[in-house]
C-alpha cells in the first residue's frame, strides 16, 4: 500500500469574510472529491479569510499512479479562478 500527500497553501481573492471563504473553499473540496475520490480537508488557516491549508491524501498500489492523480489534482485547482496557489507539497509514502 502506498500512500501519496499533498499539501496546499491557498490565497484566497474572493473572500471577504471568514463566511465568504469557508463557502469558497467549500466548493473547491466537493469538486475535488467528486472529480478524484481522494480524502480532501483544510488543516490550516481556519481563522484567516485570505488563506487556506488544504490537505489531500490519497491511497494506491503504484507510485506513478499516485504522483499522476496528485499532480491533476494541482492543476485541476491552478484553473479556480477564485484562488491562486502559494505553495505546495508532495510526498508518496
Amino acid at each position: 500500500m502506498i500512500v501519496g500527500i499533498l499539501e496546499i497553501h491557498l490565497r484566497i481573492f474572493s473572500a471577504r469574510t471568514l463566511k465568504e471563504k469557508r463557502a469558497c473553499i467549500q466548493r473547491i473540496i466537493s469538486k475535488i472529491r467528486n472529480s478524484f475520490n481522494v480524502s480532501v480537508a483544510e488543516i490550516g488557516g481556519n481563522d484567516q479569510w485570505k488563506e487556506c491549508i488544504l490537505g489531500i491524501a490519497m491511497i494506491g498500489n503504484e507510485k506513478a499512479f499516485l504522483d499522476n492523480a496528485l499532480n491533476n489534482i494541482l492543476s485541476f485547482i491552478e484553473k479556480e479562478k477564485s484562488v491562486w496557489i502559494e505553495n505546495w507539497s508532495m510526498e508518496i509514502l
